[in-house]
């Protein structure tokens, strides 16, 4: 198995985790790993396996920490709107600064994408503001889950 650099093996998993969205096979998300390391030996379907098994448990233990910390994930769509909002103010600043057409054209219709984004945002926002709590992990039902779904089906 070759060895990877940090950066190496943090480009191997952003590679995989975007091939494994576009439903690549093994053969195709190596194929494509080796296109970009061509200095290294071809990776391994368990190396890949393995990359895969990592994504999952970085995916899982990020979500168990915005659970664990309630409001922390309320913190991070503040902060994805507040990037948004300092990329609007970038745009508006190029569109009164430049005489170039084109460039005020580009500014604008990025302008707009970010106000549609920032509309899907705020307009998520009740719900994510009234539900302060993520879901548990768990597969099992909590006693107090049973019990309410209990009562709603003696009240029907």
């Amino acid at each position: 198995m070759p060895k990877f650099t940090l950066a190496e093996r943090q480009f191997i998993k952003s590679i995989v985790a975007t091939a494994s969205l576009k439903r690549l096979t093994d053969n195709e998300i190596i194929a494509e790993i080796q296109k970009h390391l061509t200095d290294k030996e071809p990776v391994t379907r368990n190396y890949l396996y393995r990359v895969r098994r990592s994504i999952k448990k970085d995916s899982f233990n990020w979500y168990n920490n915005l659970r664990e910390a309630k409001y922390d994930y309320i913190q991070e769509f503040k902060e994805l709107i507040n990037g948004i909002y300092w990329l609007q103010k970038q745009h508006y600043e190029i569109i009164q600064s430049t005489n170039n057409q084109s460039i005020r054209q580009v500014s604008l219709a990025e302008l707009h994408r970010l106000n549609i984004t920032l509309s899907n945002y705020l307009d998520v926002m009740p719900d994510i503001l009234t539900n302060a709590t993520l879901p548990a992990t768990s597969n099992k039902e909590s006693n107090e889950q049973r019990q309410q779904r209990q009562e709603q089906i003696i009240l029907v």
